[in-house]
């Protein structure tokens, strides 16, 4: 039987790599601050919410130092609480009655990226892409476009470009992070735990790692286990740096959300502009997945994925697929029994939503049967 490795942002943090989507807002946020106070100008930075300052706050004693103010951001609640103080979208005059009594400092123009610091209160990236997509809804007035007139309909497009722009902003400012912050921070090298985890059965006749990160943490396991048996890589959100051959997908993958079909019959183009299943496409990942998923019977090994709606459409061709025998769940470790047992069970209902034909998640291998992830430690380079 072959093998399919699915390998989520889990796996990047069970080498304590800082890749979750707290990691990257709060140390991204922060850093774009410090470098607008000290008036950096660094080649490549990627501006994630495009600041200017409206006023050097030293000048006046009678405000708050900002400079002091920003090292007592210590969690993301003190983030939120900063950006809510500090910053003032470009569109509001900073004179006007609604900016009256705030210490606004700030100006920005990408309004998605502060609502990701603000509004948004999910831990992981999946959910990322679900608030996206609920902003995409409102932001397009879907639910209501049969009784819209064409100039309400180009206010909305207007506003759903907007969003698709801050959207790739955040985008295009992970990328950086993770090519500064991770990939050019970290000595990447394997660990035997995960090897004897991915290796296994030695009577697997070939496997398949589909990594859904951006990092090459998977990279450096290709050569251990290519000793055992045919391996092969594929990078099915893309790769960092390469627009070319495989660039970046990041966005939204249920096609079959209701208000998909909704998205379809308001036949407009820029609302598929961060939907996955059109950036697939522009690679061969996509196309080589399923060619591997179609030559014979396979058994899943889930690694760090939690399976949300984000990824429903990929997930449901490959855990529906007649040649999937198991999925096999590697869960989050917790301090007790219950802990361990809450994770298992949350991943096991979110691969639940994947099917059509219930009798199918009697694919999936009982708690007991099932194995911890590890938790190892990559070096930071000195």
């Amino acid at each position: 039987m072959n093998r399919l490795v699915l390998l989520g942002n889990g796996f990047d943090l069970a080498h304590d790599l800082p890749t979750s989507y707290e990691d990257f807002i709060f140390n991204y946020t922060i850093e774009e601050i410090r470098r607008r106070l000290n008036r950096e100008r660094v080649n490549n930075f990627k501006d994630l919410f495009n600041l200017k300052i409206l006023h050097n706050p030293n000048l006046n004693r009678k405000n708050i130092s900002i400079s002091s103010s920003l090292f007592q951001v210590k969690s993301k609640n003190d983030l939120i609480d900063f950006v809510t103080t500090y910053f003032t979208l470009n569109e509001v005059n900073h004179h006007s009655d609604i900016n009256k009594g705030k210490l606004t400092f700030f100006n920005y123009t990408n309004h998605f990226a502060k609502n990701l610091v603000v509004e948004n209160n999910g831990s992981n990236w999946s959910e990322i892409e679900a608030f996206f997509y609920k902003k995409l809804i409102v932001e397009s007035g879907v639910k209501n476009f049969k009784n819209i007139d064409e100039l309400d309909k180009i206010r909305y497009i207007t506003d759903v470009k907007r969003l698709n722009e801050g959207f790739e902003k955040v985008k295009l400012a992970l990328e950086y992070y993770l090519t500064e912050y991770v990939e050019n921070k970290f000595k990447f090298k394997p660990h035997q735990k995960f090897i004897d985890i991915l290796t296994g059965d030695k009577d697997t006749k070939s496997m398949c790692l589909l990594n859904f990160n951006y990092t090459k943490t998977p990279e450096m396991y290709l050569p251990y286990l290519q000793k055992n048996n045919p391996t092969q890589l594929i990078n099915i959100h893309g790769k960092l740096n390469d627009d070319k051959e495989n660039p970046m997908i990041f966005g939204y993958g249920d096609r079959d959300d209701k208000m998909y079909a909704v998205f379809e019959e308001f036949n407009e183009i820029s609302l598929f502009d961060h939907i996955k299943s059109f950036g697939y496409p522009k690679a061969r990942s996509y196309r080589n997945m399923k060619k591997f998923a179609d030559e014979g019977k396979y058994e899943i090994f889930m690694i760090g994925h939690s399976c949300a709606l984000s990824d429903r459409t990929l997930l449901k061709y490959l855990f529906e697929n007649k040649n999937c025998a198991s999925i096999k769940i590697f869960y989050r470790e917790g301090k007790d029994l219950d802990s361990s047992r809450n994770n298992h069970n949350n991943t096991t209902r979110a691969i639940s939503r994947h099917f059509t034909n219930k009798v199918d998640e009697d694919k999936m291998v009982n708690f007991l049967d099932s194995e911890p992830c590890p938790q190892v430690q990559l070096k930071e380079i000195t």
